[in-house]
């Protein structure tokens, strides 16, 4: 995977988050497109689009150590998840069980 800086990771995570009810509604992509242009936009969504579940959170697994790998940073990235779970006012089961998932994983 290339090197992405810290908004493309967290862009790619919060597509990730927002996917979770099977749909990302306007307000949540809204939120993930103010973290970049237009352009790095279409092409993390482009690698989303076609990763499985499991390359998703393998891409991000491997992310670790440059991202997410003391306590406030993990806290950081938690707290721009919930974001777009607040984004289109809805906190469904399976955005609260990725949610468990995320913090399991990281």
């Amino acid at each position: 995977m290339k090197n992405w800086t810290y908004n493309e990771f967290l862009a790619f995570c919060m597509l990730y988050a927002a996917s979770a009810d099977m749909t990302i509604s306007e307000e949540e992509e809204a939120l993930i497109k103010e973290k970049l242009n237009e352009k790095q936009y279409q092409s993390i969504k482009a690698i989303f689009d076609k990763s499985s579940d499991a390359a998703i959170i393998d891409i991000i697994l491997s992310y670790h150590d440059q991202y997410f790998n003391t306590e406030e940073q993990r806290e950081r990235l938690l707290s721009e998840m919930r974001k777009v779970f607040d984004a289109d006012h809805q906190y469904s089961i399976m955005e609260r069980n990725l949610m468990k998932l995320f913090k399991h994983l990281i």
